[in-house]
């Protein structure tokens, strides 16, 4: 699974999405962008669920994070921005978004990431901010319900 997602963080919601749909599909493997906010909040989310995570950082070090383990993770070569989220989008099997508004978008990483894959027609999955979610050019596979839920534990 690739991600792509804002610098200010993916909401409470859209992270348990996350968790729901990490599990749902068995995602072993993700592809992020060591950026502060939500590729941060997902490359702990990724560790914390036993995914492999192959980090894709940018040459730009204004919002890149310093997470990662080199004994646990894969780093590769730094890229600029839109060079480093082609390559996400092409090394995952589907592109997971976390949009921190409705479309139309006219800018940023997480825009351009979602409309590079959607060009060369990757399943997409987007993550709304209120955690409901949309699955686009998404194979003939089952799909997690919109009103899936996991029950609360009574502490």
């Amino acid at each position: 699974m690739s991600m792509t997602g804002p610098r200010l963080g993916a909401t409470r919601f859209q992270l348990l999405k996350a968790v729901h749909l990490i599990t749902f599909h068995g995602v072993v493997e993700l592809h992020e962008g060591r950026a502060i906010g939500a590729d941060t909040q997902l490359y702990y989310l990724g560790k914390s669920l036993g995914c492999f995570v192959v980090i894709h950082p940018a040459t730009n070090l204004k919002y890149q994070s310093d997470h990662g383990n080199p004994k646990e993770d894969k780093l590769l070569p730094a890229y600029g921005y839109h060079t480093r989220n082609k390559h996400i989008v092409n090394d995952g099997n589907f592109l997971t978004g976390f949009p921190n508004q409705p479309e139309p978008w006219t800018r940023g990483g997480t825009a351009h990431a979602i409309k590079y894959a959607r060009g060369i027609e990757k399943p997409v999955i987007l993550i709304w901010p209120n955690g409901n979610h949309t699955y686009e050019r998404w194979p003939n596979e089952v799909k997690l319900r919109n009103d899936f839920r996991i029950p609360t534990l009574p502490f």
